[in-house]
């Protein structure tokens, strides 16, 4: 189900931007990375977003770790994931100036290890919904870096293992979650 389900997402989100593509060449368009999740082992991301109004913005965000740290090692860490989030920003002044609020659904697939007690290791898909603040600032006609928090929370089916290496299952799933999210440091650029 798994894949199966993150290749309908990742679908549905090339689809949702392709019926964007003409508001797109009428309005503003930013592409940007997140440094935040860059600095989270390495995961690559890239985001768009296409003004639709005034004050609102839709954007389409996807991302991918697939790197092992210690490998061959007991200690094994690791932190891959691939996913995908649409989003919703309201822009009280104006689309990408100040400060902004959003909401936004995400799935994620992943696989971690070493930074769970006892160095046991969990993988599985979880996909929800959270809310965000923060603040975008201007460097430029063409350039700004974004500052923001968020949160969320949603369901997630999993296998959490023994040890990294193992592959001795301890508890297989479905629960339940709610924390936080990212920590946003993004540069983007505008059309």
């Amino acid at each position: 189900m798994g894949r199966k389900f993150f290749t309908g997402i990742a679908f549905s989100a090339i689809v949702f931007f392709l019926f964007s593509c003409e508001i797109a060449f009428a309005q503003k368009v930013a592409i940007g990375t997140n440094l935040g999740d860059w600095a989270s082992l390495g995961t690559g991301n890239l985001s768009v977003s296409v003004a639709v109004a005034r004050n609102v913005t839709v954007g389409i965000t996807g991302m991918y770790n697939p790197w092992n740290y210690a490998e061959g090692k007991p200690e094994e860490f690791r932190l891959k994931n691939r996913g995908g989030s649409l989003e919703v920003r309201y822009w009280p002044w104006h689309v990408y100036s100040g400060w902004w609020v959003k909401a936004f659904g995400r799935v994620t697939e992943y696989n971690i290890a070493g930074v769970l007690p006892d160095h046991q290791a969990e993988q599985g898909l979880a996909a929800g919904g959270g809310l965000g603040v923060g603040y975008s600032l201007m460097l430029g006609d063409h350039f700004n870096v974004d500052f923001g928090l968020s949160g969320w929370g949603g369901s997630k089916n999993y296998t959490r293992f023994d040890c990294p290496k193992c592959g001795y299952p301890l508890e297989k799933g479905k629960k339940g979650f709610i924390g936080p999210d990212q920590l946003t440091v993004a540069f983007y650029v505008l059309f």
